[in-house]
């Protein structure tokens, strides 16, 4: 085969793999799931969505959530720039953890739905 004939392929398989990777990213949301169901994805990344009960902001912050399956506490290692309050709806995407025999998600990203 000729050089440019092998520079064209190659070109063509790159252009077809990078376009596979973008259309996978871009369907590879975590799983939606509701409070009661962060027994059953200990470890995993989720997204849940639910009712700020009370927010308390520091170093380390704390949003305590519930939906009507449950309550759960949202822990943020990193100030947030959008402060939620009592009564906001949320969404939550992160990693569910048990911690002292609670179920918590460790806030990768915080969604304001309707504040």
């Amino acid at each position: 085969m000729q050089d440019k004939t092998l520079i064209k392929i190659s070109l063509a398989w790159s252009l077809l793999g990078l376009f596979i990777i973008m259309l996978i990213a871009a369907y590879s949301e975590p799983k939606t799931i509701q409070i009661s169901e962060m027994d059953q994805n200990v470890g995993k990344t989720i997204v849940i969505f639910g009712n700020v009960e009370k927010a308390k902001y520091g170093k380390t912050s704390f949003i305590d959530l519930y939906d009507v399956t449950g309550n759960t506490t949202a822990v943020i290692f990193d100030n947030p720039e959008n402060k939620t309050k009592a009564g906001d709806y949320i969404g939550v995407k992160g990693k569910v953890q048990l911690y002292k025999s609670n179920f918590e998600i460790i806030a990768d990203e915080i969604r304001c739905v309707k504040c």
